[in-house]
């Protein structure tokens, strides 16, 4: 499959097979505000993954989340290193490079980047304590996650103060 987009200098191709997919350059952008990308929304839901690759159920999961919980915004977080994953992954500035193409065109869903800008190891818990420290008081952090992540929740670094940064 091809996708030409403006974030990507070249065409991009992506398909089975290891490398899972190439992409050619990726363009860097400005990190957008956080406080912007959360407009007015009092709950959000923080939807963290690998999203290697992110396909339709992730964003079906997202939006019967979003309605069923009357969510402002759902905010996707493509890990950078997942600690769980294996090491053959697209890096996380083409996974978030690809969130930002499947979630275009839906006012309610963003993607953060920050757990791709802070590089190395992405630790949930770490990436909740920021947003919390970002985002307006009372802004309630709403946790959202696969079947294959919670399977293995356990084993997450700090797991049991994850409940304590959201719901």
């Amino acid at each position: 499959v091809f996708v030409p987009h403006p974030e990507f200098s070249r065409f991009t191709m992506f398909g089975d097979g290891p490398p899972p997919f190439t992409i050619v350059e990726f363009r860097a952008r400005a990190p957008e505000p956080l406080r912007r990308m959360a407009g007015d929304a009092r709950r959000i839901g923080i939807y963290g993954g690998t999203f290697n690759p992110i396909h339709f159920a992730h964003l079906a999961l997202a939006e019967e989340i979003r309605e069923r919980l009357d969510l402002g915004r759902v905010l996707f977080v493509p890990s950078n290193l997942p600690p769980h994953k294996g090491r053959h992954l697209p890096s996380g500035a083409e996974r978030l490079a690809l969130v930002r193409l499947a979630i275009r065109g839906n006012p309610a869903f963003a993607a953060l980047d920050v757990e791709v800008r802070r590089g190395g190891r992405s630790y949930t818990v770490e990436t909740l304590r920021e947003l919390r420290r970002r985002l307006p008081a009372g802004t309630e952090l709403v946790f959202l996650i696969g079947m294959d992540a919670f399977a293995e929740i356990r084993s997450w670094h700090e797991a049991a103060l994850l409940a304590a940064e959201t719901h």
